[in-house]
């Protein structure tokens, strides 16, 4: 097996499994503020229409006229910003990178699985792992995501750590999570002879 080709293909696979959940966690929370943003929109709405039929019905009162007024300020204000922001077609993109990097991280967990199986460097599978690292580096443009998302993505990995900060680096056990326990390195004990 070629130790150093295992370790970098996992970090990789670690690393795709990791952006596979936050751009998760990211989709979910554009598609909240889109559920938000429709319903806001949909009640605005039916609100200017019950004054427009008051209206029409003989119910001019200044009061109504007011609430019309600032009802339809309300909604045209929401729909230049779901406008602008587009939070539903925001989350669809994330929800596409996560995808993209769910098949990556079934791509790096088959090229562990041949690693482990083959005896030495076959360059196969140093070919395999530089195209799954050149598609991996192409996902770069991945849309921004928020710190909230690298928290909740943390927490539903179960890797946030003792202290809850930033993490760089994957340990064997953290990456194990992730593995099938056919395809875990078990760690080396140090035990010293007497």
């Amino acid at each position: 097996m070629d130790v150093k080709s295992l370790a970098v293909t996992r970090f990789q696979f670690a690393q795709s499994v990791f952006n596979h959940k936050i751009q998760e966690k990211a989709a979910d929370r554009k598609y909240g503020y889109a559920k938000w943003f429709k319903f806001t929109q949909l009640f605005l709405t039916l609100l200017v229409i019950t004054i427009l039929v008051a209206q029409a019905a003989g119910f001019n009162n200044s009061i109504v006229n007011l609430v019309g007024i600032i009802s339809v300020g309300f909604e045209i204000a929401f729909i230049i910003i779901d406008l602008t922001y587009g939070f539903e077609k925001q989350a669809t993109v994330h929800k596409s990178y996560a995808l993209k990097y769910l098949e990556l991280r079934v791509k790096y967990q088959a090229l562990i699985a041949d690693i482990m199986a083959t005896k030495g460097c076959l360059p196969i599978n140093n070919a395999r792992r530089d195209a799954l690292d050149e598609a991996y580096n192409m996902l770069s443009d991945a849309p921004q995501t928020s710190s909230a998302d690298y928290d909740k993505a943390q927490r539903a990995l179960g890797t946030i750590g003792v202290s809850g900060g930033e993490q760089y680096t994957w340990s064997d056990e953290e990456i194990n999570k992730f593995l099938s326990p056919q395809l875990r390195i078990v760690p080396k004990t140090n035990t010293k002879k007497k």
